[in-house]
């Protein structure tokens, strides 16, 4: 039975207070345009779509750019037949959790593309390749932990179940 109260009691507090996981450290985000972006461009997808992802700045709104080279085999059916190859080239940008903000296909890769570019923002943020892999590095987070909660209310109180008396905490909050 205490065990009970302890967990309702803390379920309640977790709830009522918006506790979320912000890290305090930015660790490397691996950049990728969308699933649905990049079938979106290069309309098909067989079995996956294989994206070469190159970084290459920032847009003048302050988030992370770059371009994708995008690539999926499919077979063309039947027993000696030789498999097709898509292709296409997109652009894209991010958001600050590497989610792609929005894309479009472009008709040839970016000039200076370059498999290693680096670039630092004035706030920190630094995009980078390794390869045909680009990165995002904020050091900062942009979101902040929610402000602590006010009016704050517990209450126990005596609840007849069959015929025991159990203990019931109850927490709220003002909004």
């Amino acid at each position: 039975m205490g065990r009970r109260i302890v967990v309702t009691a803390m379920a309640s507090a977790v709830m009522c207070l918006g506790v979320g996981t912000a890290s305090a450290a930015a660790s490397p985000v691996r950049l990728f345009l969308s699933g649905g972006g990049a079938f979106a461009v290069l309309g098909h997808w067989c079995g996956g779509i294989n994206q070469k992802v190159y970084a290459t700045g920032f847009a003048s709104n302050g988030y992370p750019t770059g371009a994708a080279y995008l690539s999926t085999t499919c077979s063309s059916g039947g027993r000696g037949s030789h498999p097709v190859t898509y292709t296409a080239w997109a652009s894209s940008v991010w958001d600050w959790y590497g989610d792609t903000r929005s894309y479009a296909a472009i008709s040839t890769a970016p000039e200076g593309i370059s498999e290693t570019f680096s670039a630092e923002d004035s706030h920190g943020d630094h995009v980078y390749n390794v390869g045909a892999a680009a990165y995002l590095e904020a050091p900062s987070p942009p979101i902040q932990a929610p402000a602590a909660p006010t009016n704050v209310t517990a209450y126990v109180s005596e609840v007849e179940v069959g015929e025991k008396v159990e203990l019931r905490l109850e927490v709220g909050c003002g909004r």
